[in-house]
């Protein structure tokens, strides 16, 4: 396990931990990871004390996952009443 550095980055303008985020969230094949495997995956490589926390909060600000995941939500309807159907 590595420990990652404050300051650089792998590319001009990212940081590592930008770096890895990316990485554990978007996987090889672009699939958006939820925050448990986005953690799973970073896990295996680096770690720094706030890295959990950081992955819930990089994949909560994710464009793709916020327009694009369905997000559960109850639905209110109202009971249906059938009228008219009795002679009575």
């Amino acid at each position: 396990m590595q420990v990652i550095p404050n300051v650089g980055g792998p590319h001009v303008g990212t940081s590592w931990k930008t770096f890895f985020f990316q990485i554990g969230h978007l996987g090889p094949f672009g699939g958006h990871n939820n925050k448990s495997q986005t953690f799973d995956v970073m896990k295996h490589s680096v770690h720094w004390l706030t890295m959990e926390k950081g992955a819930g909060d990089w994949v909560e600000s994710c464009w793709g996952c916020l327009h694009f995941r369905k997000k559960g939500c109850k639905r209110l309807t109202q009971m249906i009443v059938p009228v008219g159907l009795l002679p009575w």
